[in-house]
């Protein structure tokens, strides 16, 4: 195949290839596919923690403290943030669904898209005494059944 015959410099998306196989010489007219930015799919939690949490225009709203996993499933559930001292929240945590939000990799910060009512009315808990009850998940995930995550 191609593979075989080594190209030096960048290759055009329509580009003839001079290629030599035993005696025999020809030209053959190939099509290159750009390639999509590659994009992790698979990230270890440590690698996100401390991150910042960024509303699409840029503004922090805090920073990704924990991620809370669903025993059952093996799948991340929740994201624990601080919101710090944004819009007055102290330092209070708060569970955030992980479909809310959405990871940019490139950047290196988490995009949370939701108006800042929906922050400040957010079921939050502190820092020294975590929820081990399903009511606060219950509260949670009614609170922010209306948003998905910014694509």
């Amino acid at each position: 195949g191609l593979s075989d015959f080594p190209m030096r410099g960048p290759v055009k998306p329509s580009t003839s290839v001079l290629v030599r196989r035993g005696g025999e010489r020809s030209v053959w007219k190939i099509r290159v596919r750009k390639e999509k930015s590659m994009k992790p799919k698979i990230l270890s939690a440590h690698t996100l923690m401390g991150d910042p949490i960024r509303n699409p225009a840029g503004e922090s709203l805090g920073e990704l403290k924990e991620l809370m996993i669903d025993l059952d499933t093996g799948r991340v559930s929740y994201a624990v943030v601080s919101f710090g001292g944004f819009l007055g929240l102290g330092d209070k945590l708060f569970a955030v669904p992980w479909t809310v939000l959405a990871v940019d990799t490139e950047n290196r910060q988490i995009l949370l898209d939701v108006p800042k009512e929906v922050l400040e009315n957010a079921p939050g808990f502190d820092k020294s005494k975590w929820p081990d009850g399903p009511e606060h998940w219950g509260l949670v995930d009614t609170h922010w059944s209306d948003y998905r995550r910014v694509v």
